[in-house]
């Protein structure tokens, strides 16, 4: 992309020189690319007005060709609001001044802890469709997201695995602002904790991330299900540093649902994970080959504190 608007200024800028300083168009030495072009304005010194006109033309078409490129490929930031606020007084228009003029669109949660129902959840559901689907012609998407984690995981289920490229930003809540994630390095991966065998079709799927998920409650809320309790080998807010970080662990998470070789299974998904790898991890459970899988909020406030989900079938 950014070649063809060099190409572009390169052919303007060459074209100009030569209309005002024509002699100059003889030392363009291209005998090893394609045809001695100095040799040839030497030769025939009346082409050198009209190829420097040429080389004008060439570079606004470049230019032209550039801009509706740009335009069609152009990203879209997708900013996803709580509807708890509970995150303090986070401004999440913020990133536009980051990126500049881009598309913006603002989702914001219908589901609450205190409005949990099944119709609130469905409602939800319909709704993250409804504002991907404003996305369906863009090809890359800048995603940065606070949000109930199935509502996270849901969303990137809808945008899937292919055809779209995101550029993750992560929102540091102690310095209240959206930071990029980059593409280089990496180095947290998820590692098995503990497993507990049941004689069960439900698997409760446990990958902690941001912060250690409490077992001894999960065993209390499933206690006739298989558990599976995986944890990065660096836990924090901040541990997810790098975009190597997040393809890796939910290419790992996807691995672990897809190894569930029970037709009948249910997967009950509980995430304590950033914003931006619940989006990765819901993009890679985007296949109809995989078992049931059940997304789940958490609310320390209830007695069943893994609450209300949503399905990704």
């Amino acid at each position: 992309m950014k070649s063809r608007l060099f190409y572009s200024i390169l052919l303007f800028v060459l074209g100009l020189v030569i209309l005002v300083f024509p002699q100059l168009g003889v030392y363009l030495d291209t005998s090893s690319v394609f045809f001695d072009i100095s040799k040839f304005l030497l030769d025939y010194p009346q082409f050198l007005i009209p190829f420097g006109i040429l080389l004008i033309i060439l570079g606004i078409v470049f230019f032209v060709i550039f801009m509706i490129a740009e335009k069609q490929e152009n990203t879209v930031f997708i900013i996803q609001k709580p509807g708890d606020g509970n995150y303090g007084n986070a401004d999440l228009h913020y990133p536009k001044s980051i990126l500049g003029k881009r598309d913006v669109l603002i989702y914001e949660s219908v589901v609450t802890i205190k409005n949990s129902s099944t119709q609130s959840i469905q409602y939800e559901a319909e709704k993250i469709n409804r504002f991907f689907g404003q996305t369906e012609k863009k090809k890359r998407i800048f995603f940065l997201g606070i949000s109930p984690i199935p509502s996270l995981v849901y969303a990137g289920h809808t945008v899937g695995d292919t055809g779209k490229k995101v550029t993750y930003f992560h929102w540091d809540r102690n310095k209240e602002e959206a930071i990029k994630i980059g593409n280089k390095g990496g180095t947290n991966f998820v590692r098995e904790d503990e497993i507990v065998k049941k004689k069960s079709n439900d698997y409760v799927l446990c990958v902690s991330t941001s912060y250690e998920i409490n077992k001894d409650i999960v065993k209390r809320q499933f206690p006739k299900a298989t558990l599976l309790f995986y944890k990065s080998n660096e836990i924090g807010t901040e541990s997810i540093k790098t975009k190597a970080d997040i393809l890796t662990i939910s290419k790992s998470v996807r691995e672990k649902i897809a190894n569930i070789s029970d037709s009948k299974a249910s997967v009950h998904l509980l995430l304590s994970c950033s914003s931006e790898l619940c989006f990765a991890i819901g993009r890679k459970l985007n296949s109809p080959a995989l078992p049931k899988v059940l997304v789940y909020n958490f609310n320390r406030q209830s007695e069943s504190p893994w609450d209300w989900n949503i399905s990704l079938n």
